[in-house]
């Protein structure tokens, strides 16, 4: 019985919204020292969408267990990269305003297509302060 519960544990979606708010309010952190002009939204336009002034990012969020890779054929990736693609198509996401980012706790692991891409995870606070929104 234990087994069959476990199919239904809800950690993981749990963990993954976690991520998603510790995201955000890090994004708002960084974003107070630019003053008023920006907001930032949790399923709105992405997991997390920020706009300030004339720029949009749009984030997706991967939250996997330690020791998790990506690699260049991982769903996470491609389910992303669809989201956006059929988004840009309909007009829903304008590339000349907006920024997408992928940001996941897993690895990636060399040397794929995705590692000349890829953010250290040491670096990932600096870019996050380093982006427009």
């Amino acid at each position: 019985m234990a087994e069959d519960a476990s199919q239904f544990a809800a950690t993981a979606s749990a963990m993954g919204y976690l991520y998603q708010l510790r995201i955000a309010l890090l994004r708002c952190t960084d974003l107070l020292e630019s003053g008023a002009g920006w907001t930032v939204a949790l399923e709105a336009g992405d997991d997390i969408e920020c706009i300030r002034d004339e720029a949009t990012g749009l984030w997706q969020l991967k939250h996997r267990a330690e020791g998790t890779r990506i690699t260049d054929g991982a769903t996470d990736l491609w389910k992303s990269l669809r989201v956006w693609a059929v988004s840009v198509t309909t007009g829903a996401i304008d590339l000349d305003s907006a920024d997408l980012f992928l940001l996941t706790t897993a690895e990636a692991p060399p040397p794929r297509a995705l590692r000349r891409i890829w953010v250290p995870p040491f670096l990932t606070a600096t870019l996050l302060k380093r982006t427009a929104c």
